[in-house]
C-alpha cells in the first residue's frame, strides 16, 4: 500500500499512486519538490517520475489489485476509502478495476487538454481534432483486441458457441474503450466541462466605455472590453480545499528574520494585516505585457494583451512559484489601456478589495470552520515602465523624480548611493504634488515632481503608492546595474590593464561553462567586442545569464588577475571591497 504526502490517501500499486499524482497536478497542488512518506522515509525527489522511479527500486509491494488485501483503521475506514472515488460500501468489497482505468484515462485526457489550452502556440480548434484522433485510435484497438481474443480461443481448441459467448460479452465490456474521451470531442464540451469543475472560475466582460464607430456611413455604439476573473470566487474556491487552507496556514514568519513582505513594518502596522484576530489573506498584484501575435509579422503588435495577476502572500514562498497558484485577474488589449488608462481596469479590482476587506468572505471553511476571512492588497510588482504607469508617475527615466519612493534627481543619483540621502516620498507630499499638478500642466509640464495622475490604488485602505516599496530587481539589477560594472570591470582589466584578451576572455568562460553543471541552460554567449566603461555588454543577454557571468566571472579570469591589480581597480570604481566581499 502507497500513501501520498499530500492527502494522506492510500493506493495498491505504484501505477494507482502515479495516477492520484496526477490528479493533484491537475488541482494544481504539487509544489516544486515531490516527497516520499513510504516507512518513514523523507526522501524528497524533483518529479513525480524520480519518485516513482524510488519507491520501485526501495518500497515496491508488489501490484495487489484487491482492495480486501489493504487494512484500513477503524477511525481512518470513512476518510481514505475513496481511492478513486469510487461506490465502496467496505472495506471487503471487490474492486471495479475496470472502473478505475476508465476513471484514469478520463483523469489523463483532462490533463491533456488542460495543457494543450494552457499552450500558447496551439489554436483551439485543434485540440478537439486531437480528442477525435485518440478516440479512433482507441476504437481501432478495441476492434483488433475482440478480433485477437476471438481467434485465440478458436486457435485453442475452445468450442465456437462458447467463443462467440466470451466475444460478445468483451465487445460489450469494451464498448465503453471505444470512445474513452467523447465527453471532451468538442470546444463546447471542453468549456462546459472546465466550468463544471470546483475549482474554475469563468472571467466575465466588463465594459470600459462606450464609442461611436461609423461604417458605410452608418453610425453605431462599440463598446471595448476587458475580461476580468472575480477574486472573491477565486478565493472562495480555493478555501474550499483543505490542503489549500493547510498551506496558507503554514506561512507564517519568523521573529527577527526578515525573508518577506509578511516580515517587514509595513505587514505588522498595517490596520487589517497587523490584527491577528482576523484572518487575513494578502495579495500581490502583478501586471505585464504579452505579445500574442508573430514579432516578425507586420504590425506584430497590433493585438498584444495586458495581463493582471497576483498571487497570496500567506503561502509559504515555494508554493508561488508554481504556476497553479498564479492567479488571473484581468486580460485586456494594451491598446484599450493606452486610450482608457490602468484605472479603468483597476476600479473593479479596487471596489472587490472594499467588499473583501470590510466585509470578507463568511462561510465554513477546511481547518477554519465558521469564520470570516478578509483580504486586501498588500503590494504591487511590474517591470520599471509599468510600475511607473500603473502607479501614476512618469515613465521616463532620464530626467528626474522618476522613482516612486523618493524625489532623486538626475544629478542626485550620480553621487549619492545611500538611502538617507534622498528624500522619500510620503503621502502628504504626494497630496501636495496633486494639488500642484494643475497648475504644472497649464505651464506645459507633464508631471510635478514625477506625479502625472492620481491612482484609484490609493482608494484602498492600508495601501499608498508611495509605500509600495516592491521593486523589480531583475530590470534594475540583472539587466541594469550588472551589465553596466561588468563592462567598466572587463574594458579595464583587458585593455587598461592587458591582464587577458577578449579571445582568451571567451574561451575561459567556454572552459568553464564544460565544468559547470548546474546552470547550463544560463551560458553566457560570447562576447564580440568590449565596449567603452558603461555601454554595458555585446550582446545582451538575459537577466539568468548576467547572474550566471557574474557569479563565476572570478573564477574564470582569477588566475590572470593578481590581487593587487584587483583591489585597486574595484577601489577606483567606487566600490566599497569590505562590504562587496561579505555581501
Amino acid at each position: 500500500m502507497y500513501t501520498c504526502y499530500l492527502c494522506g490517501d492510500h493506493t495498491d500499486s505504484i501505477e494507482q499512486l502515479r495516477v492520484h499524482f496526477e490528479r493533484h497536478k491537475f488541482n494544481g497542488q504539487l509544489t516544486i519538490s515531490v516527497r516520499c512518506c513510504q516507512e518513514q522515509c523523507s526522501s524528497e525527489f524533483a518529479t513525480v517520475f524520480n519518485l516513482l522511479h524510488h519507491l520501485k527500486s526501495y518500497h515496491s509491494i508488489g501490484n495487489a489489485l484487491a482492495i480486501s488485501k489493504m487494512s484500513f483503521d477503524a477511525d481512518e475506514s470513512t476518510e481514505n476509502v475513496h481511492i478513486f472515488d469510487s461506490n465502496i460500501e467496505d472495506a471487503t468489497c471487490s474492486f471495479d478495476y475496470t472502473d478505475v482505468c476508465l476513471r484514469s484515462v478520463e483523469t489523463h485526457a483532462v490533463s491533456l487538454v488542460a495543457q494543450l489550452r494552457a499552450n500558447s502556440s496551439i489554436p483551439y480548434g485543434i485540440i478537439p481534432t486531437v480528442i477525435q484522433s485518440f478516440n479512433d485510435m482507441a476504437s481501432t484497438l478495441a476492434a483488433v483486441t475482440q478480433n485477437e481474443i476471438s481467434h485465440s480461443l478458436l486457435a485453442a481448441g475452445v468450442d465456437k458457441v462458447v467463443a462467440d459467448n466470451v466475444s460478445a460479452d468483451v465487445t460489450e465490456k469494451l464498448e465503453h474503450c471505444c470512445k474513452p474521451l467523447y465527453s471532451l470531442s468538442s470546444r463546447y464540451k471542453i468549456d462546459k466541462y472546465f466550468e463544471r469543475h470546483p475549482l474554475a472560475v469563468s472571467p466575465e466582460s466588463v465594459c470600459f466605455a462606450p464609442r461611436l464607430e461609423s461604417h458605410g456611413g452608418v453610425s453605431r455604439y462599440a463598446y471595448d472590453t476587458f475580461q476580468y476573473v472575480s477574486v472573491e470566487k477565486t478565493l472562495c474556491s480555493l478555501l474550499s480545499n483543505q490542503l489549500y487552507v493547510d498551506a496558507l496556514l503554514q506561512g507564517k514568519s519568523q521573529p527577527g528574520i526578515i525573508a518577506d513582505f509578511m516580515d517587514g513594518i509595513n505587514c505588522q502596522q498595517h490596520y487589517m494585516f497587523g490584527d491577528f484576530t482576523k484572518f487575513s489573506i494578502k495579495l500581490q498584484l502583478f501586471y505585464d505585457g504579452l505579445g500574442v501575435t508573430n514579432p516578425l509579422r507586420s504590425q506584430g503588435v497590433l493585438h498584444n494583451v495586458g495581463v493582471f495577476y497576483y498571487t497570496v502572500k500567506n503561502l509559504p514562498q515555494h508554493f508561488n512559484s508554481c504556476f497553479g497558484n498564479v492567479h488571473l485577474l484581468a486580460v485586456c488589449n494594451s491598446h484599450d489601456l493606452a486610450v482608457y488608462g490602468y484605472d479603468a481596469v483597476l476600479e473593479k479590482f479596487v471596489c472587490e478589495m472594499k467588499h473583501l476587506s470590510s466585509v470578507g468572505i463568511t462561510g465554513e471553511f477546511p481547518l477554519l470552520g465558521h469564520t470570516t476571512v478578509y483580504a486586501n492588497l498588500c503590494h504591487v510588482t511590474c517591470d520599471n515602465l509599468a510600475l511607473n504607469s500603473l502607479l501614476g508617475f512618469i515613465e521616463s527615466f532620464s530626467g528626474s523624480y522618476f522613482c516612486t519612493l523618493c524625489y532623486a534627481s538626475s544629478d542626485e543619483i550620480q553621487t549619492n548611493f545611500r538611502e538617507e540621502l534622498f528624500i522619500k516620498r510620503t503621502a502628504t507630499e504626494y497630496s501636495k504634488d496633486l494639488v500642484e499638478l494643475p497648475e504644472m500642466l497649464k505651464q506645459g509640464k507633464v508631471h510635478c515632481r514625477g506625479v502625472k495622475r492620481y491612482c484609484t490604488l490609493n482608494d484602498l485602505d492600508g495601501f499608498h503608492v508611495t509605500d509600495n516599496c516592491s521593486l523589480d530587481i531583475m530590470h534594475i539589477v540583472l539587466e541594469g546595474i550588472v551589465p553596466v560594472e561588468l563592462s567598466c570591470i572587463l574594458h579595464g582589466l583587458c585593455i587598461d590593464n592587458k591582464c587577458l584578451g577578449l579571445d582568451i576572455l571567451n574561451k575561459e568562460v567556454l572552459l568553464m561553462w564544460r565544468k559547470v553543471t548546474v546552470e547550463q541552460t544560463h551560458k553566457p554567449p560570447e562576447l564580440s567586442k568590449l565596449l567603452p566603461p558603461g555601454h554595458g555588454l555585446m550582446p545582451s543577454m538575459k537577466a539568468v545569464q548576467y547572474f550566471a557571468f557574474l557569479k563565476y566571472l572570478p573564477l574564470t579570469i582569477g588566475k590572470f588577475v593578481s590581487l593587487a591589480i584587483f583591489v585597486a581597480f574595484v577601489t577606483s570604481c567606487g566600490f566599497d571591497i569590505c562590504s562587496s566581499f561579505y555581501s
